[in-house]
């Protein structure tokens, strides 16, 4: 449920709250809403859309910590992988509010998201120990968490940006060479037939059943 909520820029906890659930109760190909629901308010929200503007500046992204980039941004990776020592400290790239503390993602391990506004996150991974829970505000520079192990025989740190809910190279933003981008205003959805039917597949449907086709018709309303 955590990798369905970071891959549509919604904090893990909001995405529990509209769908009402258990968390580990899920079953494969339970359908989930990935909208509030009508007349549903937001407790504690981190920002507030009425006050989004068309464009949003992107935060003064810093390095979460100095080190050589041993993998670069590709559509797999999702991200960049920084080199830096065990249990060296890692720090917020900017502020904002942890809306993830734990290692329920496959592939992430010791992981943490913050959310800056409507429009940012920022994921921290392989990390050997977190500093900070959900709900806790952190500021541009706090230490958040500790590097643990990557690659074979290495430490690193697996660093992703996501605007509006999708991965982008974070290295633009790090260098301060991006100025400003369209702003989310509400939580972004998929947007053509071939996302909505790999959403299925990520929700457990096989492609070509009959559960799958109703899958792909409920996301698509």
């Amino acid at each position: 449920m955590a990798r369905i909520a970071l891959d549509h820029g919604i904090a893990p906890r909001d995405l529990v709250a509209w769908n009402a659930v258990d968390p580990n109760q899920l079953v494969v190909g339970q359908i989930l809403s990935l909208t509030p629901p009508s007349g549903f308010v937001a407790q504690n929200s981190t920002a507030n859309p009425s006050t989004s503007a068309p464009i949003s500046l992107p935060p003064s992204f810093i390095w979460p910590i100095n080190g050589r980039v041993l993998t670069g941004y590709t559509e797999a990776s999702r991200g960049i992988d920084i080199e830096g020592g065990r249990d060296e400290p890692v720090q917020a790239s900017a502020n904002g509010v942890v809306v993830y503390s734990g290692n329920s993602l496959k592939g992430y391990g010791n992981l943490i998201i913050i959310k800056h506004d409507n429009t940012y996150l920022t994921a921290y991974a392989n990390n050997s120990k977190l500093l900070v829970k959900e709900g806790d505000k952190v500021s541009k520079g706090q230490k958040i968490s500790e590097i643990g192990s990557g690659e074979p025989n290495t430490q690193n740190l697996h660093f992703e940006i996501r605007v509006n809910g999708k991965p982008v190279d974070p290295l633009p933003y790090l260098n301060g060479t991006v100025t400003a981008i369209k702003a989310s205003t509400a939580p972004k959805v998929a947007t053509s037939m071939e996302d909505y039917k790999n959403k299925c597949k990520e929700l457990g449907f096989k492609s070509g059943t009959e559960d799958f086709g109703k899958c792909v018709l409920q996301l698509s309303k």
